[in-house]
């Protein structure tokens, strides 16, 4: 997938919660319309492409619904650097 695809800004979470709620998750961020696109990786960490506003409300209710929980932030401009600021 590529950035170039989608307007917005560009999410990234590291995620925690029970493997099955991803499955949930993605469900979830696939019907949103405030996300143009989104990634789960196998390590957790969600990258979406989201209108901002309506699109953080609805990453933030699919998290809750899915039982899934922000580990921590992670810059969009450097790859992996990131803290605790969550949601």
């Amino acid at each position: 997938m590529s950035a170039e695809l989608f307007n917005g800004d560009v999410l990234k979470v590291t995620l925690r919660g029970r493997v099955d709620g991803r499955e949930l998750l993605e469900r979830l961020l696939g019907e949103a319309e405030g996300v143009a696109g989104h990634a789960i990786d196998e390590e957790g960490n969600l990258t979406a492409w989201i209108e901002p506003g309506i699109g953080e409300l609805e990453v933030v209710r699919a998290l809750l619904a899915a039982g899934m929980y922000p580990l921590e932030t992670l810059s969009a401009d450097a790859h992996n650097q990131g803290g605790p600021r969550a949601c």
